[in-house]
């Protein structure tokens, strides 16, 4: 999780509960292009999406799946975006830190498996350094899952004769795919509206300092679901940082509608409100295969799996 590799050539791949998209791209350094788009359905029955239990119920229907997409792609390489449901994103504070990586990993463990109250041996985690905060504590992004869980999906990757590069949370390989259009100062929020989740990630300079998700989305309850599940995410950070106020929000969505948006936001926050096009980071001109580019959001986060490679 959360490495960075280079070649050219790239696929990542989102797998959610009934669906599992694909993105074959080519990074030139300012731009991507997208060779191809790609998706396949997974039957009903096939996953139960967990944390803690094992998410495939049905591992020869969800082989099936893998394989025809790896028929399309025509690759065996790839990096995987998995549901957020299967994953803990949490921030981290230290005021010191060992220099040694491999001490770091110990101590990461130790205070996950105190947060989550489950042995270390349990859990399989990463971290990023995304620098100091304001205090000077050391902020660090970490991730964790279960090891059961991760490796029920890499078992079935194995078995298809997949590669997986990196592995890491939808939502946050999302980000990845929008993240260059963000500042680098100021105090502001990147609110993430689809189908699955509802996520915010609220930066400060630069540090992120608060990162909440939550596993509902505009499918599933529509535009009002969505504005409470907003509120209430914005209440657990006004909770946690009732001095930082926001400057501004950068909202990615496939809703592109400032009106919609707006409605969405409402009585939460009413800064300045930037919606991310998705067209500016990509080269649509050039992009090949069957692929409609007005869908171009649901791939964002099989795309930034695909950047991490």
């Amino acid at each position: 999780m959360l490495s960075i590799s280079g070649r050219n050539k790239k696929a990542g791949i989102e797998i959610s509960s009934d669906m599992i998209v694909a993105a074959l791209v080519r990074d030139t350094g300012k731009i991507i292009r997208i060779d191809k788009m790609s998706s396949v359905k997974i039957p009903t029955n096939t996953l139960k999406l967990s944390f803690k239990s094992k998410n495939i119920i049905d591992t020869k229907t969800f082989e099936k799946c893998l394989n025809d997409l790896k028929q399309d792609l025509k690759t065996s390489r790839l990096s995987v975006a998995l549901p957020d449901t299967c994953t803990k994103i949490v921030i981290k504070k230290f005021r010191d830190l060992p220099e040694d990586d491999h001490d770091i990993d110990d101590l990461v463990a130790w205070d996950l498996s105190n947060f989550l109250k489950v042995d270390a041996s349990d859990l399989r985690s990463s971290w990023e350094y995304m620098g100091k905060s304001v205090d000077g504590e050391h902020i660090l992004l970490v991730v964790s899952s279960f090891n059961d869980v991760i490796q029920q999906f890499e078992d079935c990757f194995q078995k298809c004769g997949l590669s997986c590069g990196v592995v890491l949370p939808a939502g946050l390989s999302r980000f990845n795919f929008y993240a260059s259009k963000l500042p680098l100062a100021g105090n502001f929020a990147y609110l993430g509206l689809f189908d699955s989740s509802v996520s915010i990630f609220v930066f400060s300079e630069g540090v992120p300092v608060f990162y909440k998700s939550l596993r509902k989305g505009l499918l599933t309850g529509g535009v009002s679901s969505a504005i409470d599940d907003l509120d209430l995410l914005l209440q657990y950070y006004t909770g946690e940082w009732p001095e930082l106020e926001l400057n501004k929000v950068f909202v990615a969505s496939y809703l592109k509608s400032g009106i919609q948006i707006r409605q969405i936001l409402q009585d939460s926050f009413s800064g300045d409100v930037h919606i991310l096009d998705e067209t500016q980071l990509v080269d649509v001109k050039t992009a090949t295969g069957d692929g409609d580019m007005s869908l171009l959001p649901l791939y964002t986060s099989a795309v930034g799996a695909a950047k991490k490679v």
